[in-house]
């Protein structure tokens, strides 16, 4: 485990084991349900992505009694992965019983160690690290504006509740 200097609690951070995947789903559901929970296949495919290791890039606090995880945090190369100045992005999901100040700043900080890891690996001098959030999700703005990030730009996303009644495709 990574411990994590100056965190209001003594959050500790690990990389992600493949025997971490049910718990990991659990947290997804119950920081995310319903309006954002994911299927098993869902979440095997998001940890699929291309060039993308989960046991590399995706840290987790385990919670004490370690039956389950406070919070997950990842990194991952977008858009092509082949410019000049690497984009890094970052996903994460904190359990609601998570008592802030420790986990999240733990996880974002590591997650933030990667991304320079990554960037380096690439023989790159510098990056890109982003994350996103809700417009409001007051708690990650705060988290993310601690850890070092700035606003960027606001997305408004669009959306068609069903797919049922198109036409098909010509």
């Amino acid at each position: 485990m990574i411990p994590v200097p100056g965190a209001q609690e003594r959050a500790a951070v690990r990389r992600y084991r493949p025997g971490d995947f049910p718990v990991l789903a659990a947290l997804i559901e119950a920081a995310a349900a319903p309006e954002r929970s994911m299927t098993a296949t869902g979440l095997r495919e998001f940890l699929d992505y291309p060039g993308y290791r989960p046991e590399d890039d995706l840290f987790v606090a385990p919670s004490e009694d370690g039956a389950g995880l406070l919070g997950a945090r990842d990194v991952r190369v977008t858009a092509r992965g082949d410019e000049t100045v690497p984009i890094l992005e970052s996903w994460g999901m904190m359990h609601p019983e998570a008592r802030p100040g420790g986990v999240g700043p733990a996880l974002l900080v590591t997650a933030t160690q990667r991304a320079g890891q990554i960037v380096r690996a690439r023989g790159r001098e510098r990056g890109i690290f982003q994350a996103r959030c809700a417009t409001d999700d007051l708690a990650s703005q705060r988290l993310f504006e601690a850890g070092g990030l700035s606003q960027a730009r606001v997305l408004l996303t669009i959306l068609r509740p069903t797919l049922e009644n198109l036409s098909p495709a010509h």
